[in-house]
């Protein structure tokens, strides 16, 4: 029996020492690494984390729009200034082209047409030099005389008679004539 015991028991009782706390130490360290990461999954995979996480995004891309929000605002005042200006300058070609003569005029030359007792109660005249009219006669007229009235005007080139009204006082007329240009 060559074996050898060692008596020294501080020796000893230093390495058992040491040797026990170790293996305790790690299993620890594990354990609270494994808590560690199941908080941060379960942190990570809650709902409204995503969603502030969302609402943040939504934020930038907001901010981001906001400049072209305000360009499209331009625009469209734009297409609204450059669509008036249109309506202004097709406007002002009816008036200087010549086709719609001063309606005060036509309105005085159909009223010297007409039989003295007749009352005009509509006048309308349109861009293409149309002229729709609504009479009241008193009295019946005969509605060919009517006609070659204002054909032999040498103002009208045509003639129609869209309704006739005939009641206990007299004729309502509704009439559309056509300027000669």
């Amino acid at each position: 029996m060559n074996e050898r015991t060692q008596f020294n028991f501080a020796l000893r009782w230093e390495i058992e020492a040491g040797s026990g706390k170790q293996p305790v130490r790690r299993k620890l360290s594990v354990v609270v690494r494994i808590i560690a990461v199941v908080f941060a999954v379960i942190i990570l995979a809650s709902p409204w984390v995503w969603q502030q996480k969302l609402a943040l995004d939504l934020g930038r891309i907001e901010a981001s729009i906001q400049s072209y929000n305000e360009v499209a605002a331009v625009m469209a005042e734009n297409d609204r200034l450059r669509s008036l200006i249109t309506d202004q300058r097709s406007f002002l070609e009816l008036g200087t082209r010549g086709s719609i003569s001063n309606p005060a005029v036509i309105r005085s030359q159909i009223g010297g047409l007409l039989p003295g007792d007749a009352q005009v109660t509509s006048f309308l005249l349109q861009a293409d030099n149309r002229v729709q009219l609504q009479l009241i006669l008193p009295e019946s007229v005969n509605i060919r005389s009517l006609e070659n009235i204002f054909i032999d005007s040498g103002r009208f080139e045509s003639f129609d008679i869209q309704t006739i009204s005939l009641n206990d006082r007299g004729q309502t007329l509704n009439l559309a004539l056509k300027l000669k240009p």
